[in-house]
């Protein structure tokens, strides 16, 4: 089963951020996902998993909200397999980051293309996520804070 609704990917590096529900950059995610209009997305493979089993809070917030139906399993491992065999290229492109766990979400579900990631923080990654030769139609967008920009990149 596809993901129906636009769903954001959570970089681990984020967690601290993501679980505070208070917190300024991370409030307004919540409150999306709280309506109904974005859903948490992880993977199915081993990576994702073992990051997710790290932060109790974290295990905490996926539980909640799975409750309320905002939390969806994409079937990444395959794909994560697959890139990581062909040596982290896609399209004639290699990655810069060892993420390939996000980028494999990213190429699943379509409708998984927003990260919520810290400021400053993995820039291999971003870099990666927004390249559109590697996640294209539509393009990966990454959210780190509360902006106008950031802002105009969650749903309405």
């Amino acid at each position: 089963m596809k993901l129906s609704k636009k769903g954001i990917i959570v970089d681990a590096e984020a967690f601290h951020k993501f679980v505070n529900i208070n917190h300024r950059d991370s409030k307004p995610v919540h409150q999306c996902i709280e309506k109904g209009k974005l859903k948490l997305v992880y993977g199915d493979d081993e990576k994702s998993k073992n990051e997710i089993k790290r932060d109790s809070r974290m295990i905490d917030i996926l539980r909640r909200l799975a409750k309320d139906g905002a939390v969806y399993q994409a079937n990444s491992q395959e794909k994560k397999k697959e890139i990581d065999d062909n040596e982290r290229v896609i399209n004639g492109e290699k990655l810069e980051s060892n993420d390939t766990h996000i980028i494999a979400i990213a190429l699943v579900e379509k409708n998984s293309r927003l990260l919520f990631s810290v400021s400053g923080g993995d820039r291999k990654l971003h870099k990666d996520f927004t390249n559109p030769k590697i996640v294209k139609n539509p393009r990966g967008k990454v959210y780190q804070e509360y902006s106008k920009k950031h802002l105009s990149l969650l749903p309405r």
